[in-house]
């Protein structure tokens, strides 16, 4: 549609006469239809002036008009759809704004602009909220359904002062009128009626209306009640559907009046006809909204723990979910406050506080509430509590919403103890393994990339962000080490055995060294999933092993080479014994002198005491084995 410039907008808007009206019961069911399908707490049909918006219609809003230059009206009608506004304080158009900075506080708004039939935009039915709003798409097209019908009552306005105009005859109404003889023909029809029928006047002469505007769909009860009240010469008034010219259906609204003459008998009819078609829809879609509105209360009521209280939170209905979950009869809360049934210690003062001055303050609150129960068992419940307010905005009633979270948060208490056990484990596993020089791995062989802790890391002596691959993994090995390394991982994968292995290793800063790798395969539904394992830098004992083997070999070399025996003496088993062989023609067992012990047996040899380690030497070698007794 062309933009239509300001001037011939305002013009619009001042020829329609709408502004500073008093408030019209059609459009304030409109503005607290918008609250109930949006969930918005404040609504209007607003009104852009030159200067300022005014508000035809307004649900919680505390002022009947603001300057244009606070309107988020303004900006709405620049727009041909919705205009929304998630949260006013993080828009730079509105974040200053008088009416979001101070009362009512607006965060949320979404507005539809009003449109004459001619295109002009008038100003919008919108949604307000104090809180951050974003609409789901049903919300919007409810939105956008309701406008339509606040532009389909100014299309009425429109069209009864025209008809005001033209039927100057029928001072008495503003919508068609047809005057007939005593029998019911036609003498006379306004353009009001020509234009509601299709038909014109010359046409319509000396014809009876139902000849040619009833349809199928016209009540004949109806119509026998206009032939009765024809023919008794008196009012009437129905509803009854009609057809126009061109076979499109309309309802009208008849008032059938006697014309009488100065005698009293009655001459003729007037008949006073009022398309109600627009507005038996928009009633008929109010009562489909109301409907609509109960079966959720009903749904509400059955599948929730439910209840209703007064302003002062005491107790008027519950359901008997709510009598389940707490143990209470209804005759025992009803007359009774929430807390002082329920409370259950768990909240401070501040968490009640801001709950009631929330709903005190007509808005919606919303939170995770502790009870205790008639047994004295806890339980939780997510609570929603709704106000429910008048004309004049004040409170009536609180509506509570619950649902029972007790399970739930059980398993939350019951998973942070077992997220903090395991927390605490892997604090001491790391510990360990960091003081052990132990680093772990593990590889997903879906994606075959490994992934090193902070330990393995240092080990391979690369950077701590280095993210490795396997190629490069494999190849830190020695070469000579790589394909052992690589048949134990496939053997393992392939068969499930673990491997365990001390190879030799070069880092990248190029040292060599020797690891101990150990590795084993994670299956997941009988697959192989991933390698887990460790790795330790086992150099320092590997160099001390080789020390001990170079130590073993040069003494067993000395001793051989110089005839020196070595013997030791098991206490526990009392047995001597002589690693490095004695000659017995010179050294008899009875010649060994001294004994072990407070005394000796017969057969036994005696000796001397002699630390371990300290030999006898001869030039040539057997070996002996002597039990003792100990000391």
């Amino acid at each position: 549609m062309p933009d239509i410039p300001e001037e011939d907008r305002l013009e619009a808007l001042h020829a329609l006469g709408l502004l500073d009206t008093a408030a019209e019961a059609e459009y304030d069911a409109i503005a607290d239809l918008v609250t109930a399908v949006t969930g918005a707490r404040m609504a209007a049909v607003s009104l852009v002036d030159r200067e300022r918006q005014w508000f035809k219609s307004a649900v919680n809003l505390p002022a009947t008009e603001t300057p244009r230059s606070w309107a988020f009206c303004d900006h709405a009608i620049q727009q041909d759809g919705i205009y929304e506004v998630v949260n006013a304080l993080d828009d730079p158009l509105f974040a200053e704004n008088p009416l979001v900075t101070g009362a009512p506080h607006i965060r949320g708004y979404a507005g539809v602009p009003i449109r004459l039939p001619s295109g002009e935009k008038l100003g919008t039915l919108c949604a307000i909220h104090d809180a951050p709003m974003q609409l789901d798409q049903p919300a919007r097209d409810r939105l956008a359904s309701l406008a339509r019908m606040v532009e389909n009552l100014i299309r009425d306005r429109i069209d009864s002062r025209e008809q005001t105009r033209l039927a100057l005859v029928a001072r008495h109404t503003h919508n068609s009128v047809v005057i007939t003889n005593r029998a019911g023909a036609i003498e006379w029809a306004n353009p009001a009626f020509e234009r509601q029928t299709g038909y014109a006047l010359s046409e319509m002469l000396g014809r009876f209306p139902g000849s040619f505007l009833l349809c199928a769909n016209s009540d004949r009860q109806v119509v026998q009640e206009m032939v009765d009240a024809v023919e008794a010469g008196r009012e009437c008034q129905v509803e009854l559907v009609n057809r126009h010219k061109n076979g499109t259906e309309y309802t009208v609204l008849i008032e059938l009046t006697p014309i009488n003459d100065a005698a009293g008998t009655c001459t003729g009819y007037m008949s006073v006809q009022t398309d109600i078609t627009e507005r038996n829809r928009i009633r008929d879609q109010l009562s489909k909204a109301l409907l609509e509105t109960q079966s959720l209360m009903n749904v509400i009521r059955e599948h929730t723990v439910f209840s209703v209280s007064d302003p002062n939170g005491v107790i008027i209905d519950v359901n008997e979910a709510f009598c389940q979950l707490s143990g209470y009869s209804a005759e025992e809360v009803i007359g009774r406050t929430h807390q002082s049934l329920q409370e259950a210690g768990m909240h401070p003062d501040a968490f009640w506080e801001d709950m009631w001055a929330t709903i005190r303050a007509g808005r919606p609150w919303r939170g995770e509430i502790c009870n205790r129960g008639r047994s004295g068992e806890m339980f939780w419940a997510d609570s929603i509590i709704a106000p429910q307010l008048n004309s004049a905005g004040e409170v009536e009633r609180y509506i509570f919403v619950r649902f029972d979270i007790t399970e739930r948060k059980q398993t939350e208490a019951g998973l942070v103890e077992s997220q903090q056990r395991l927390e605490s484990l892997l604090e001491r596993l790391s510990a360990v393994t960091e003081l052990g020089g132990i680093g772990s791995w593990e590889v997903d062989l879906d994606t075959m990339t490994p992934i090193w802790d902070a330990v393995t890391r240092r080990i391979h002596e690369v950077d701590p962000d280095y993210i490795p691959d396997m190629e490069h993994a494999i190849n830190f090995y020695a070469p000579e080490a790589r394909d052992q390394i690589s048949q134990a991982v496939g053997h393992c994968v392939e068969t499930g055995e673990p491997w365990d292995l001390e190879l030799p290793f070069i880092t990248a800063k190029n040292r060599r060294i020797w690891v101990r790798a150990v590795g084993r395969r994670i299956l997941t539904d009988g697959e192989a999933v991933r390698l887990v394992g460790s790795f330790q830098d086992i150099s320092e004992r590997r160099e001390r092993e080789e020390e001990l083997r170079l130590i073993s070999t040069r003494l067993e070399v000395a001793l051989n080479s110089s005839g020196i025996g070595v013997w030791d003496v098991c206490p526990t088993t009392n047995e001597y014994r002589q690693s490095s062989p004695v000659q017995y023609s010179r050294w008899r067992r009875q010649s060994v002198t001294g004994r072990l012990g407070r005394g000796h047996s017969p057969g036994r040899p005696r000796c001397r005491r002699r630390r371990p380690g300290r030999g006898l030497q001869d030039e040539n070698t057997a070996q002996a084995r002597i039990p003792l007794r100990p000391a």
